[in-house]
């Protein structure tokens, strides 16, 4: 669920929504992005959306209708830079009218403890979260689901890298297979958000500070 004031078309206007819900009405825009939408990206990823969608059959031959593999399209990769700078022309400064000043505005980076998360919003402050695990991305999602809807917590489902728009692998912390996860670089994440106050790395990473004062 997304709050209609924070939904627009690619070209910054207001849907208009079809009868069936999460569909707009007539055509739509495509004028400076559009969703790649695959079905399946792995066979985890396959298994944690079939856990939400109880009126599935969860059988092998679902999966197998799925599970392609004709062939690897890299060219939306050239306008990742291009659709970045579209996404900020769209998001509002932090600064805007009835943003959250930035002295309170955090940056959790790299798969922090649902502790250090808890901890920051219990502080009153806006917390943005880099996770790129997709698994702990959900599961994050749905513990502060309540933090999300109010706006104090947004997540951000990339790898932090010195730069954005690129493909990383990344291997989850329990052995599992790796897979690709899109990039962001520290100047992208500050034209996002704005420039915070105190950042809590899990790691290092070039270009991005352990501590901003």
């Amino acid at each position: 669920d997304v709050l209609p004031d924070r939904t627009v078309l690619a070209n910054g206007q207001r849907p208009e929504w079809s009868e069936t819900r999460g569909l707009v009405a007539g055509m739509p825009d495509w004028s400076v992005a559009k969703v790649m939408h695959y079905q399946c990206r792995s066979m985890e990823h396959f298994i944690e959306r079939l856990k939400k969608r109880p009126e599935l059959p969860a059988t092998q031959a679902l999966w197998h209708n799925y599970d392609y593999h004709d062939e690897e399209d890299t060219a939306p990769l050239s306008m990742a830079e291009a659709l970045a700078a579209g996404i900020r022309a769209l998001t509002p400064s932090p600064q805007g009218g009835g943003e959250v000043s930035q002295e309170n505005l955090t940056f959790l980076i790299g798969s922090p403890d649902l502790a250090v998360i808890e901890d920051a919003l219990s502080q009153d402050r806006r917390v943005i979260v880099v996770q790129p695990d997709v698994r702990v991305h959900y599961a994050v999602s749905d513990y502060f689901a309540a933090a999300i809807a109010e706006g104090r917590l947004v997540l951000e489902n990339y790898a932090p890298a010195p730069r954005g728009g690129e493909t990383a692998m990344l291997t989850p912390a329990d052995g599992g297979r790796a897979y690709p996860v899109a990039t962001i670089s520290w100047d992208e994440l500050v034209a996002k958000h704005g420039r915070p106050a105190r950042v809590h790395m899990s790691g290092v990473v070039p270009g991005f500070p352990v501590i901003a004062e």
